[in-house]
């Protein structure tokens, strides 16, 4: 495929590394990505994250993009959001970021949210299936021009293929970009040939949307993690 492929730093286990170490892991030339997807899932993360001269030099050459907080956060007409709101819009400017993904359930106050980012491309997360459904975010999508769609190919195959060809079909021109991941089957003994339909058909998915691929494969805890990021930024590049 011709998509950008990016990489999140959610990918990585940050405990014991600061933010701006892994943005350089990523943009390592054994990566050969586009960019990166910077997340930053807690206030605190965000707040307290202060990119170096380095990465933000870096930065200008990349296509990147920002994930806003999801976890103890409500985004309201408030003094506290309007200081979570700032930084983004700091971090945005700074790091040359084309979108900032918010996931829609954690939005009290949209007008306030799309009047405070006027300036700035903004996108809502279909969710998956232990958030609910997704009926709420296609109200938004329709109510608001200015608000674009982040795609999670593997949220939305939570809920069938007709559903994520439901999404496309509806919101096409409104993507900005898409994850990737594979939710993978809990049960033993599962057919191998579905699995790989299923992946097979992920991969068609994103490649027909023509938009950046940001790979969000939670290998934190792996002791090969360099190894298969790699042979997942080779799945995509070769499909």
């Amino acid at each position: 495929m011709n998509n950008l492929i990016l990489l999140s730093t959610a990918c990585y286990f940050r405990k014991n590394d600061n933010m701006n170490n892994i943005i350089k892991r990523i943009l390592k030339p054994e990566h050969s990505v586009n960019g990166y997807g910077l997340a930053l899932l807690t206030p605190d993360e965000l707040m307290n994250f202060q990119p170096c001269n380095e990465i933000i030099e870096l930065s200008q050459n990349y296509y990147n993009t920002l994930h806003a907080p999801a976890k103890k956060v409500a985004y309201k007409n408030d003094l506290e959001t309007d200081k979570l709101l700032n930084k983004l819009k700091m971090l945005s400017t700074q790091l040359n970021m084309k979108n900032i993904t918010f996931h829609y359930n954690t939005v009290e106050d949209f007008e306030y949210l799309v009047n405070n980012l006027k300036n700035f491309s903004i996108s809502l997360e279909n969710q998956g299936i232990k958030d609910g459904n997704n009926s709420g975010l296609e109200e938004l999508l329709d109510t608001y021009p200015s608000i674009y769609l982040t795609f999670d190919v593997c949220h939305a195959i939570e809920f069938g293929k007709e559903e994520a060809d439901k999404i496309i079909k509806k919101y096409d021109y409104k993507i900005m970009e898409t994850h990737w991941s594979y939710s993978g089957s809990n049960f033993n003994h599962d057919s191998a040939a579905i699995m790989l339909m299923e992946i097979n058909y992920m991969l068609k998915l994103i490649k027909s949307l023509d938009k950046p691929v940001l790979i969000e494969v939670d290998l934190r805890e792996s002791s090969k993690h360099s190894f298969i990021i790699r042979k997942e930024i080779q799945l995509l590049k070769s499909f």
